[in-house]
């Protein structure tokens, strides 16, 4: 087998599955972070602390993944249950960017006789390797759900995850892979909280401790990456998404988003950039707004604006979806402080009638769910959506300007199967 150029020998793809026998229901692919286990429901079959505690249940349900209903597949990464002659040699694991790994989850899926177009759900590299499959294997995914990834690394990223990688190479020559790793992971663990929720959560050294508060929390994490984490597994998987690019000029870009939108139809989604603004949509985007609005939005449509205007009086759970809006983008400005153009569309919305005047402040102190359910109501028909934001650039990615892809899913049968009318019929 050839990957990205590197040929491999006595290749062995592996992987775990949940729900039916394969081939009787249709397929879900699950793909989580670098530290993630392809264990996302846990493994029934072995105790905790040994690394397969279910890390992603939340993902599970009736009116989600029901793995009753949908075969569950979980590819399992090179040295951690995967392998190929000569990756436990000494030597350095092969140049492989999340293309090639999800050349490899293909690869994979031809071994176990997955012939049908499956549900691609990624987070963070296991994002990036959804976006990477639905690139090189179009005609194999059938949906794809990219959450909190990118399309190419950014230079904080790039080296944030070379100090890691520095740390654990300093581990091996030393003689202490354990505290590598460990310090790996607790650098990891800062880049996933902000300054604000760190303090909240944690505080300061004050008087009469000896430790900051935060010291357990980091070596909680640390001790337990490196007990249960393979050392050549986390160097090969941090390197392929420095290593990634599935998009690195402004055409790729938006073929590859194209390409994401209409994967997501017969459901909304919307490309915005940093400012909300709606700058690509597919149809179902299209149609409902048409109909909710009883004519196309206004161009440039900013979804935060429309939210708090004329898609207000069809929004039958406003006053949360409304709040979560904006904490959400409360957050997502950098360092909590929104840049000028963000700040004067905050308090264009907040001065709104109606408006609470406690969403002025940020709220750093409650967890934000990554989805959040809306229900859009007009004439008789009720659709009920989760929401879903990802942020696929970064402040300093001048190509990306922070692009953000909102997602809407059916949150119940009745809306899986609603259809939005064409906009020429909706505006009749």
């Amino acid at each position: 087998m050839t990957i990205e150029g590197h040929a491999l020998s006595d290749v062995v793809l592996s992987g775990w599955a949940y729900g039916p026998e394969l081939g009787t229901a249709p397929v879900v692919v699950v793909v989580g972070g670098i530290t993630a286990s392809p264990f996302p429901l846990g493994d029934s079959e072995t105790g905790p602390d040994q690394g397969r505690d279910a890390w992603w249940p939340a993902l599970f349900g009736p009116d989600l993944i029901d793995p009753m209903r949908h075969t569950v597949l979980c590819p399992c990464w090179p040295g951690n249950g995967s392998t190929w002659r000569g990756f436990d040699d000494a030597a350095p694991p092969p140049a492989i960017s999340v293309l090639g790994l999800a050349d490899l989850v293909a690869a994979w899926l031809d071994g176990i006789s997955c012939t049908t177009p499956v549900t691609f759900i990624g987070a963070s590299l296991g994002g990036m390797v959804a976006v990477a499959f639905a690139v090189r294997h179009p005609e194999r995914c059938g949906k794809l759900i990219s959450i909190s990834a990118g399309l190419r690394p950014d230079g904080w990223g790039t080296a944030t995850r070379h100090l890691q990688r520095e740390l654990v190479r300093d581990g091996l020559r030393n003689g202490d892979v354990a505290t590598g790793m460990s310090r790996a992971r607790q650098l990891g663990m800062l880049t996933y909280r902000g300054r604000d929720e760190l303090d909240v959560r944690f505080g300061k050294l004050v008087p009469g401790l000896e430790r900051p508060p935060v010291a357990e929390y980091l070596d909680f994490h640390g001790r337990r990456f490196a007990e249960h984490f393979p050392v050549k597994t986390f160097l090969l998987l941090s390197e392929s998404i420095d290593r990634g690019s599935i998009a690195d000029d402004a055409h790729a870009v938006r073929a590859a988003l194209e390409r994401v939108l209409s994967h997501h139809e017969p459901f909304p989604a919307v490309v915005m950039d940093r400012h909300w603004d709606v700058v690509e949509a597919n149809a179902a985007a299209a149609a409902m707004f048409a109909f909710l609005l009883g004519a196309p939005p206004p161009e440039p449509a900013n979804v935060v604006r429309l939210m708090f205007t004329a898609l207000r009086p069809h929004v039958a759970n406003w006053e949360q979806t409304g709040e979560a809006l904006v904490q959400r983008v409360h957050r997502e400005a950098v360092g909590g402080v929104p840049d000028p153009r963000t700040t004067a569309l905050l308090d264009e919305v907040l001065s709104l009638p109606g408006v609470p005047a406690g969403w002025r402040t940020p709220d750093f102190a409650t967890t934000p769910l990554p989805l959040i359910p809306v229900r859009f109501a007009k004439d008789g028909v009720e659709v009920a959506y989760f929401s879903l934001v990802t942020t696929v650039g970064t402040p300093q990615d001048v190509t990306l300007q922070e692009i953000r892809l909102e997602s809407f899913f059916p949150a119940d049968q009745a809306s899986a199967e609603h259809r939005w009318p064409a906009p020429a019929a909706a505006a009749r």
